[in-house]
């Protein structure tokens, strides 16, 4: 069964038009590839800030923290000061009491 020259040519044709379908998708494909290619530099550059910023957060809640934490210690520090204050005036008041 030989085709014949305007078979050919159907054929011929319906393969060009393919042809032109198929690249139409290969260079939306190849535009779609790029975007994603972007969104991917774009994400690991996020990826780095966001490493950054959370780098910077546990700093400052440790700075935090240990600035909360001054006025306790300071607070300690005066009631063991008012302490010893209040032990010293007792011993003082019984050795006075107890003629030294």
């Amino acid at each position: 069964m030989a085709m014949t020259l305007e078979d050919q040519a159907v054929k011929l044709k319906e393969v060009e038009d393919r042809s032109k379908g198929n690249s139409r998708r290969i260079e939306t494909l190849e535009q779609k590839v790029a975007d994603i290619s972007d969104v991917v530099g774009v994400l690991q550059a996020m990826k780095k800030d966001l490493e950054y910023l959370s780098k910077n957060v546990d700093e400052t809640k440790t700075d935090v923290k240990a600035i909360m934490e001054k006025p306790a210690k300071r607070w300690d520090t005066l009631v063991e000061k008012v302490l010893w204050g209040v032990l010293s005036a007792v011993l003082a008041f019984v050795l006075a009491k107890g003629g030294l």
